[in-house]
């Protein structure tokens, strides 16, 4: 039986708990005596909340002054799984939902206390609500308890995770980081004033509409002032002089606005521009769905302008000024995000705010940091660093996702794995040569670097990338940067060369449950709502790297719980310096135990770099 908790306590970053409330067998109850809390936290057995990881156990552990060892169950993450389309996954929206409204407190000091409790005994209703919801849920799902329990224990072992890197934090180089900020908005300023100079004035329209009095009142086939500037405006327009309608025309001019998105979109227009990204709008009282053009490409290949825009720098070469600020733009929100986060010692965390499809973190605050080969990325990675007497450690799974698709692949086309496992196969080039875009002489030129294809690689890339999660032509065009005919020609060569991908996506279970489609992975045992089909082979290869990521992370853990952060397949830490043999040792210790755990068809590997800032180890 799992007893639901909740706390009312003075803040977000608590100096006292007003109150405990719990819902112990069906009965509810609440104390605001701290001994009586800490004795309700040593006996229990298993405990619920929401968010709980993050917020209420770490403040709980820190003003009572215990240690809480039951096992946790957070309903937050748990939500976010079995609830994947929904935006809000708050206890305030959830009451709602059950009829349970959230008592407002805009007030964490200064109440009667009968209000903290009130406040926080409907939150605990919620709560249990919530959970006998997910329970069923899950309970449907999976069809045993002990398979429910496994994968609940899983997603709090993730949560766990995250509420460490919270404690841990992430020193921040406060003066680096004004500094660089400092100089990029400087180097904004003067790319949109360069970009105000580029840009075509802005037509000031009026109408006009013919006069009543055409002619002088005395010489009736005489023009009057208003008759000769009438006639005036219609030879200038083209029109003839019989015309009666209203004539629209240019008034004046006026200087560019260059943080126009109208006028961006009017001068790209005005060139040729053919969109190839859209957002969609929709109406909430109608339902009409508005297609809107895009100047930015999708968010899911980084910051940068659409292919479409970049196709007219011949007509217009300072359409590159768009580029350049764009990626100025985002690089100052991630700064501005880390200084808006910076804690009173100089530290920020590595936040998570929600979990993808395959069970994956969605991060805040240290996200979409740029790689120190892109412009101004050694900077704003720089700015994350280790305290002093220690250093940072970075380790990546090495091409995990291309290990879990050789696993996949390997009852299906194993001689196609072991060319893949050969040490300088490159799939980019290999998909370039079986498409008969070079020559296995070139290709072997080009390994060897006497010859440089690197162009042709970045198209195969870009198809290797796109069509495995079940991008089409047109998709492929965009990202590739070739006309959609082509992109076409490429797809079906990167099926034809992993026609074993679409074999493995057919076999997959997949079945229906708690109204949306779910994709069983052999390799961790559990279910993975499935957006559409042509995700199957996504969801099922990316979900098996999360899993074998956080398999690794829990070997590493096991020896030493302290984490930094974790992005995709990289884990950071931080050691006292003179540790990193240790450290390597460990490392490769917990990969042995990963492997042999998983016991895969392909060994999986990590990379190690230790260093004083992020950008010096990744």
């Amino acid at each position: 039986m799992i007893d639901i908790f909740d706390i009312e306590a003075d803040g977000l970053k608590p100096t006292k708990i007003h109150c405990l409330s719990v819902m112990k067998n069906g009965k509810l109850f609440s104390t605001t005596d701290y001994d009586k809390m800490r004795a309700f936290f040593r006996n229990a057995k298993i405990i619920g909340g929401h968010n709980i990881y993050r917020y209420d156990i770490p403040n709980i552990e820190r003003l009572l002054d215990i240690k809480v060892e039951c096992k946790l169950v957070d309903t937050l993450p748990l939500s976010w799984y079995l609830e994947p389309a929904r935006k809000r996954h708050g206890l305030a929206e959830w009451g709602e939902e059950f009829g349970v409204p959230k008592p407002k407190v805009d007030d964490w000091e200064n109440l009667a206390v009968e209000e903290y409790i009130h406040r926080c005994e409907e939150d605990v209703k919620i709560n249990t609500k919530l959970w006998e919801r997910q329970w069923k849920q899950l309970f449907k799902l999976y069809g045993e308890p002990d398979k429910v329990w496994k994968f609940i224990d899983y997603i709090m072992f993730k949560m766990d995770c995250a509420a460490e890197q919270e404690r841990s934090r992430w020193k921040l180089d406060v003066v680096h980081c004004k500094t660089t900020l400092k100089k990029l908005e400087k180097l904004k300023e003067e790319k949109v004033e360069e970009l105000r100079l580029a840009m075509p004035h802005v037509p000031v329209m009026a109408s006009k509409e013919k006069p009543k009095k055409m002619y002088l009142k005395n010489k009736p086939n005489t023009l009057s002032e208003q008759g000769k500037a009438w006639v005036a405006l219609l030879e200038e327009q083209g029109l003839p002089e019989d015309y009666e309608g209203v004539v629209e025309y240019i008034k004046d001019w006026k200087e560019p606005n260059p943080g126009s998105h109208e006028q961006i979109k009017s001068w790209l227009y005005s060139l040729g521009w053919v969109p190839e990204t859209f957002a969609y709008k929709r109406n909430k009282e109608t339902g009409e769905v508005k297609k809107i053009e895009q100047v930015q490409q999708d968010k899911t290949l980084g910051p940068g302008l659409c292919a479409s825009v970049k196709k007219l720098y011949g007509k217009e070469p300072k359409l590159e000024i768009l580029d350049g600020l764009s990626i100025l733009t985002h690089r100052i929100s991630v700064l501005n995000g880390f200084l808006n986060n910076v804690d009173d010692e100089g530290y920020v965390q590595a936040k998570v705010q929600g979990l993808t499809n395959t069970l994956r973190f969605k991060h805040e605050v240290v996200v979409n940091l740029p790689g120190v080969d892109k412009p101004y990325g050694a900077d704003i990675r720089g700015c994350l660093v280790a305290p002093e007497g220690y250093e940072l450690v970075g380790s990546d799974m090495s091409s995990l996702e291309d290990r879990c698709k050789q696993h996949y692949m390997w009852p299906y086309d194993p001689e196609y794995v072991k060319e893949m496992m050969t040490p300088d196969f490159d799939p980019h080039i290999d998909l370039a040569v079986f498409a008969k875009a070079l020559t296995k002489q070139q290709a072997d030129a080009h390994k060897r670097g006497e010859e440089n294809h690197k162009g042709v690689r970045k198209i195969y890339k870009a198809v290797n990338y796109a069509a495995v999660y079940g991008a089409g032509g047109p998709r492929v065009a965009i990202t590739a940067g070739v006309s959609t005919n082509e992109g076409y020609k490429l797809v079906d060569a990167y099926w034809q060369r992993n026609w074993s991908v679409k074999r493995i996506a057919e076999d997959q279970i997949v079945k229906v449950c708690n109204g949306m489609k779910w994709l069983f992975n052999p390799v961790s045992g559990f279910w993975y709502s499935l957006r559409h089909e042509k995700d199957r082979f996504s969801t099922l290869n990316q979900g098996t790297g999360v899993y074998c990521f956080d398999t690794w992370v829990r070997h590493i853990r096991e020896e030493r719980p302290q984490l930094t952060a974790q992005f995709h397949d990289e884990v950071v830490l931080c050691i006292r310096k003179g540790f990193r043999e240790q450290c390597t040792a460990l490392l490769h210790r917990a990969m042995d135990k990963t492997n042999k755990f998983l016991n895969l068809n392909r060994e999986l590997e990590c990379s190690i770099e230790y260093g004083d800032s992020y950008s010096d180890i990744h």
